[in-house]
């Protein structure tokens, strides 16, 4: 089977646990690259049962503070993640030896009253070099 063409291929964006509904006004998703797909989740899932379906067809997922674990388990099941972006400097919640083996960056929003996660995604793509277009089981980087 072909890879999707760039045109059918956008980055896709999952931010987790916002219970009040306000990453949305809290950060420029606009400034992320165009056709790019951000998508909102309101409510909180425990289970790797129920996680895997919802993100495994995301690129990059922003992780608010410690609320949705990402043990090594989670992970490997994640085949699309590239980028892990969490919410403050640290989060003792992802396994980020895991991440690193995997080849998933983990990001995190230092000292910032509000998330800039979309500057985080900006910013690994530049030093990368990675495309998400066209798409291929992984992205093309130039290293």
């Amino acid at each position: 089977m072909n890879a999707p063409s760039a045109a059918a291929r956008v980055l896709r964006v999952a931010v987790l646990d916002d219970y009040q509904g306000v990453a949305k006004d809290y950060a420029d998703w606009d400034s992320l690259p165009s056709g790019a797909e951000v998508r909102f989740f309101n409510d909180h899932l425990t289970s790797e049962e129920e996680l895997v379906p919802r993100l495994e067809s995301f690129e990059a997922i922003v992780a608010m503070r410690e609320r949705t674990p990402f043990p090594r388990s989670l992970l490997t099941r994640l085949p699309n993640l590239r980028l892990l972006v969490t919410t403050g400097a640290r989060n003792a919640a992802i396994d980020v030896a895991a991440a690193a083996e995997l080849g998933v960056a983990v990001a995190g929003t230092e000292g910032l009253p509000y998330p800039t996660a979309e500057a985080r995604i900006m910013y690994w793509r530049s030093m990368t070099g990675c495309r998400f277009t066209p798409w291929h089981p992984t992205p093309e980087c130039s290293r």
